[in-house]
């Protein structure tokens, strides 16, 4: 007996965050009105009257770009997963700190834009060593007791390739206002966090740049660590596999029983995913759907066609083509970030 596909649910309505769950993630990209939503402050209110992209190099604006300049622009349409850095945390034990993602922050989408490169040909960038992107978010930096607008920073190497992207659509319209209209940066391969919503500013900068989420809150804590000891900041996502169907606890009558999922990896591409019904004494290889876009998700299945009547865990592992693994358990931080644990799902074969 197949069961609905559970609901987007919302983890906060300020700053709004919203999980798509793991049975309505089947579709090859994911609809704009179900993309999970994650804020980290109240959505701002962009006047496009007097919206503008300012480029500064270190405290000096010398440039600016309106919107209509933006579009005018040769764009690039690509494939993309975005995955928040918490997803997946309310699994992990000990419990950690932050918002108790389940698996429902992830999804991927066909979007539309223009290089930072393009947008910032021509500048002189001898003394930059990092390029930062601010959005028109704010909020209370707890550390200066300071108003703070939202931002990341790339290194000068990272920010100028290709496919870096200041993207203006997605899945074929307009970015909705939840995902940073106007513009967006999007940062293939690395957690959702470094994909900076409402972009209004881009700074070339001579020095590290500093913002109390890139530089204190996104950064991976073990345990002995202190804030003062610079601990490594959250970037690359960690190769991942989830399994999409059945349902949890779903019944079936008889085999076949068709194993379907995601995976995707922020390096390399997704070589391989296999299957589990015991855990872990023997794998079975899944059959991957063709994906010419290495930081979109990858669709695979798994058919069971020979089964006896019972309780059954289906268990998914993912590899990459850098040799990365998806482990059974993540190694520990403090606020869970990366959290790519093998995922399981509990189904049961009973004749009726």
């Amino acid at each position: 007996m197949a069961t609905e596909p559970l609901k987007n649910t919302q983890l906060s309505t300020d700053p709004s965050v919203i999980g798509l769950q793991v049975e309505s993630m089947n579709g090859d990209t994911i609809p704009n009105d179900n993309f999970f939503v994650r804020s980290h402050s109240t959505q701002p209110i962009i006047n496009m009257n007097t919206w503008k992209l300012d480029i500064f190099c270190d405290d000096t604006c010398i440039k600016s770009l309106n919107y209509d300049q933006i579009l005018s622009m040769p764009s690039t349409e690509f494939k993309n997963v975005l995955e928040c850095a918490g997803n997946s945390r309310a699994a992990i034990q000990p419990p950690v700190e932050g918002l108790l993602w389940d698996n429902s922050g992830v999804s991927s989408a066909s979007w539309t834009g223009v290089s930072v490169s393009q947008i910032i040909e021509g500048l002189d960038l001898d003394d930059c060593v990092e390029i930062a992107f601010i959005g028109a978010d704010t909020n209370i930096n707890p550390s200066t007791n300071s108003n703070e607008n939202f931002g990341a920073s790339l290194p000068i190497e990272k920010a100028l390739l290709p496919e870096i992207q200041l993207v203006h659509s997605m899945n074929g319209e307009p970015l909705p206002a939840s995902h940073g209209y106007p513009l967006r940066l999007i940062v293939p391969g690395w957690y959702g966090m470094a994909s900076v919503k409402w972009v209004t500013e881009i700074r070339l900068l001579s020095k590290a740049y500093y913002g109390f989420h890139q530089s204190e809150y996104y950064v991976y804590q073990k345990l002995g660590d202190l804030a003062s000891d610079k601990p490594e900041r959250v970037t690359t996502m960690q190769v991942k596999s989830l399994i999409t169907a059945p349902n949890r606890g779903q019944s079936f009558a008889d085999c076949p029983v068709t194993i379907k999922g995601k995976a995707w990896t922020g390096a390399g591409s997704v070589s391989s995913v296999e299957i589990t019904l015991d855990e872990g004494q023997t794998w079975h290889a899944a059959t991957l759907q063709e994906n010419d876009q290495p930081r979109h998700w990858t669709s695979w299945e798994y058919t069971i066609n020979d089964a006896s009547p019972g309780y059954y865990i289906a268990q998914s592992r993912a590899s990459d083509s850098e040799g990365n693994i998806q482990p059974l358990k993540p190694e520990w931080n403090f606020r869970g970030f990366a959290n790519n644990g093998i995922h399981g799902v509990p189904f049961r074969i009973k004749p009726i």
